[in-house]
């Protein structure tokens, strides 16, 4: 969905009703950037920046965190991306074709 649609109240929502993870984005980018990591501080870079980080960046994260035993157990609701097409076709070429999408909409002039 759109900036301001609802994404990061509602995900949460749905993960915490069907007891499944919430895996927010932004959160996960944020959790790397503190521990230090390599790709962390590849992601720090680009955020300081102002700049979008690369695709294959942010699928490396999601998929290293869906592998995990909870996510494998639970299934997981994904919040902050795919943001656009491309990024859903990197995901099924990823491995991480989602069972069910849920788009948020809201109007233009919001």
């Amino acid at each position: 969905g759109k900036p301001s649609s609802g994404k990061g109240t509602i995900a949460p929502l749905i993960s915490q009703r069907h007891r499944a993870v919430h895996i927010s984005v932004g959160d996960l980018l944020r959790a790397e950037i503190r521990s230090g990591t390599e790709l962390g501080a590849v992601a720090k870079s680009y955020m300081q920046k102002g700049a979008l980080l690369p695709s294959d960046l942010i699928l490396r994260l999601i998929k290293r965190r869906t592998e995990q035993p909870d996510c494998q157990t639970n299934g997981w609701i994904l919040d902050g991306f795919p943001r656009n097409k491309e990024q859903a076709g990197l995901m099924a070429e990823a491995g991480l074709a989602p069972d069910a999408i849920i788009v948020l909409d809201r109007p233009d002039d919001l």
